[in-house]
């Protein structure tokens, strides 16, 4: 898979809720990009602002499900009811 390939990939899973598999995406585009730096090669620009958009959409998807949570845990309170409705122990 190329950089780009791996992102999208990255994207996707996120969108579908699969946050490690996800990462686990971003981390393989990570250590491509890292070899290829090593080896005197960097991505064209055009490839780059792709990349950085997806990471962005990727950003806001995340930001979009810390709000959902935040306002779950708020709704279920603090405490032992939150930790009850979330599955920690009491």
């Amino acid at each position: 898979m190329t950089i780009r390939e791996h992102m999208l990939e990255a994207e996707r899973l996120w969108s579908a809720g699969e946050i490690e598999a996800g990462a686990a995406a971003v981390e393989a585009a990570v250590q491509l990009a890292a070899a290829a730096e090593a080896q005197g090669a960097y991505l064209p620009p055009q490839e780059a602002r792709q990349l950085l958009e997806v990471l962005e959409r990727i950003r806001m998807h995340l930001a979009r499900e810390r709000r959902a949570l935040d306002a779950r845990l708020a709704e279920a309170g603090t405490g032992r009811r939150a930790r009850a409705a979330y599955g920690g122990s009491p």
